[in-house]
């Protein structure tokens, strides 16, 4: 190569110089970008919810609740069987010839008798005559003796001049003995019509029947009275929640760095940013942050207990700036490619301001079906919870489906922190003890904003 050349090549390299200068070494390009739910339904039905059923107030296992997760649904049921109770009213009255004893409660005191008959009445239902009656047993304490050969024993019960005979003893080849609890029953629900009424207005004839000369044995009553089984008022609160925890999370956030940017009559403490003299208002403004590539602004969001505003100014540019402007969690923030934040305190301590990226938003679907006329719609309901804070309720009224979305940029975890779910279910009643079933299914569970992007 001749000198010429050579110098012209040595021109024509430092001619280009500061253009390579100017070339980045390595032109970083989006290779692919992808946009995904944070949460999806599928979680619905995995095995990792564990459910906790429980009385409230207290810590008991709850009796009628449960909770579970399959078929891409958690349910809560709630099911009640009847509620039955079961009370003894013994004869208040003798009105037998010879009146006597066999009323009130077995005490041991006893009334006998070779013939006569033993007559009772007067049941005392007053304290559950209102009261959805059952089943009904007569209900006897009493003994023979001896065994019977030739004479016999019978109960029979009288309302409003019907007579039935509902238990004969005869041949017996021994004492029979029912002095003592548990006492002799007889189921006697078929025998009448019964009504409250009619067991309070009913009659018990408790007969020994003598036949020839010499009697076998005798009859001997302590009490006599009606087992009533009946529906009892019910009422209670029994709750289920469904916890998960979902780790390693790409989270559509972006926390400030507040050692960042610049502050005026604000202090950085270990709490966050707080007044240098409370009570005097100082301002901090964020380093320029840009919107990453092909997404779009969410909302602004902070955390901790102070007095203050939050204010955003844009740019398309990193150039021209639009001026401050006061926002808040209930608006999208501007659409331009930078923003910078500017908080003014005057009380307090802010420990977070945060962006989220593409408003992440909660969308969730209940369904309720059976029998909700057995709770209390006030208070009984379905919610769902996030980091421990509650993202939205919904209160049983109705059978039906119900859906509602909800921003929740705020109460995404911090990175490296797992996302904490809560489903949780509250059902309150008080009725007359009818049996009821009652299901809610969280159908739809989604939280969308996610992103991804890949750098070539």
């Amino acid at each position: 190569m001749t000198s010429q050349n050579r110098a012209s090549t040595i021109f024509v390299a430092l001619l280009l110089l500061p253009l390579l200068a100017a070339i980045p070494a390595t032109a970083r390009v989006v290779d692919t970008m992808e946009s995904f739910d944070l949460v999806n339904s599928s979680i619905l039905s995995s095995d990792e919810w564990t459910f906790t059923n429980q009385v409230w107030p207290g810590e008991d296992a709850a009796e009628f609740t449960t909770g579970m997760s399959a078929d891409s649904k958690v349910s809560f049921t709630h099911s009640r069987p009847l509620n039955l109770e079961s009370s003894v009213f013994w004869a208040q009255e003798n009105v037998s010839e010879y009146g006597g004893g066999a009323v009130g409660a077995p005490d041991g005191t006893y009334s006998w008798t070779l013939g006569p008959e033993i007559v009772v009445n007067d049941f005392d239902v007053s304290a559950v005559e209102n009261t959805v009656l059952r089943d009904v047993f007569l209900v006897v304490s009493f003994t023979i003796p001896d065994a019977l050969n030739q004479d016999s024993v019978r109960f029979s019960i009288n309302d409003a001049g019907n007579n039935e005979l509902v238990k004969t003893w005869a041949h017996t080849q021994a004492a029979v003995d029912k002095m003592n609890s548990p006492y002799w029953e007889m189921n006697v629900s078929s025998s009448f019509d019964w009504t409250w009424s009619v067991i309070s207005g009913a009659e018990i004839t408790l007969d020994y029947v003598s036949v020839g000369e010499t009697d076998d044995s005798q009859l001997q009553i302590d009490a006599v009275g009606f087992r009533v089984a009946h529906q009892a008022p019910s009422w209670g609160v029994e709750t289920s929640v469904a916890e998960m925890g979902i780790p390693d999370l790409e989270l559509p956030i972006m926390d400030l760095n507040m050692t960042n940017g610049d502050w005026q009559g604000l202090t950085l403490t270990s709490c966050g940013l707080e007044a240098s003299s409370q009570g005097v208002e100082g301002t901090w403004n964020s380093e320029v942050v840009r919107r990453p590539h092909g997404q779009n602004w969410g909302r602004i969001s902070s955390s901790g207990t102070w007095t203050g505003s939050l204010e955003v100014s844009s740019s398309d540019d990193d150039l021209s700036w639009s001026a401050w402007s006061q926002t808040a969690f209930s608006s999208i923030l501007p659409a331009s490619e930078f923003l910078q934040v500017r908080v003014k305190l005057s009380d307090g301590c802010i420990e977070r301001v945060r962006l989220d990226i593409n408003d992440p938003t909660l969308h969730i679907s209940i369904n309720v079906h059976g029998d909700v006329d057995s709770i209390i719609p006030n208070g009984s309901r379905v919610q769902v919870s996030m980091q421990n804070k509650l993202v939205h309720r919904f209160d049983i009224s109705a059978v039906g489906t119900y859906s509602h979305s909800i921003s929740i940029g705020d109460l995404l975890p911090e990175e490296g922190e797992s996302l904490i779910l809560h489903l949780a279910s509250a059902f309150t009643w008080n009725d007359g003890g009818d049996a009821k079933d009652l299901v809610v299914e969280v159908t739809g569970l989604e939280v969308d904003g996610g992103y991804s992007l890949t750098w070539d």
